[in-house]
């Protein structure tokens, strides 16, 4: 064999070399593994009279009652179908990944475009919006009045999720736009929205932001609230493109109902 020969076969040698471990490369780093459903809060129960074997897995990153939301749908919307359990999955925006979409996907969604997006940029690809929600409002609670020397002295509880509208950007947003020096205060982060409730309900926080969704759980606590911001994006329902029609409607019909018949009314 001539040395252009040699040349020419070593070049094509390590050109393939080098696609091979190019494609095991992304191979690795594009492994879709088995999806782990063990989020926090997370509520099974099991379909009516079903005729499968199939889970339909619902993800809300807030929900008050998430256990009679569950029962809504195996008892009746899904009852007599292929679903023979529901997992509803509460737990915040910042743990929900590409793969909770596409390996052994969730079937419903509560989210945003814009976030859906950022995460999976061809969502629309699997899912479609069924239900578009109303804007919501944000306050902050507090068991005395509420004023700007509040915030100096008071222990205020945000959420750990830099994702969360309600929890974290907007009271960000509300404390700079009210010229108070963050790194100066004396902010408390919890990893959901529950242990910051309770800690709040045992006095270890003074101050927290809380939805009109959320409000009812104060039961009995007495409180003072002021305004966050009433123009906060709730969202839509995004259903996966695998469930049909006609059960479809039925999940339409009730959610565009339900979070405005369970929706609390604040002190104002």
């Amino acid at each position: 064999m001539s040395k252009q020969a040699q040349f020419i076969a070593l070049g094509l040698g390590l050109t393939l070399g080098c696609s091979i471990l190019f494609l095991n490369l992304v191979s690795s780093s594009h492994h879709i593994g088995t999806v782990d459903f063990a989020m926090p809060n997370e509520q099974i129960c099991d379909v009516v009279d079903s005729t499968g074997d199939k889970v339909f897995h619902i993800y809300v990153p807030m929900m008050s009652d998430l256990d009679k939301f569950n029962d809504i749908f195996c008892q009746s919307l899904l009852a007599k179908s292929h679903y023979a359990q529901v997992r509803s999955h509460l737990t915040p925006r910042s743990q929900l990944k590409a793969i909770h979409l596409t390996s052994d996907p969730l079937t419903l969604v509560l989210s945003r475009h814009y976030f859906l997006q950022s995460i999976l940029p061809g969502y629309a690809d699997f899912y479609h919006e069924i239900v578009e929600l109303p804007k919501y409002k944000v306050y902050w609670v507090s068991t005395s009045p509420v004023n700007k020397d509040t915030f100096t002295t008071a222990k205020i509880a945000l959420l750990d999720d830099q994702r969360s509208q309600s929890g974290y950007m907007a009271p960000l947003k509300y404390l700079n736009n009210h010229s108070l020096n963050i790194s100066q205060l004396n902010i408390q982060y919890f990893k959901n929205r529950d242990s910051m409730l309770n800690a709040f309900k045992q006095h270890s926080v003074d101050l927290l932001p809380l939805t009109s969704f959320e409000l009812p759980k104060l039961n009995q606590t007495p409180y003072e609230s002021i305004l966050i911001d009433d123009q906060l994006e709730l969202g839509s329902w995004f259903l996966h493109n695998s469930v049909s029609d006609p059960t479809a409607d039925k999940i339409r019909t009730f959610l565009s109902s339900f979070l405005r018949v369970n929706s609390g009314v604040p002190n104002e």
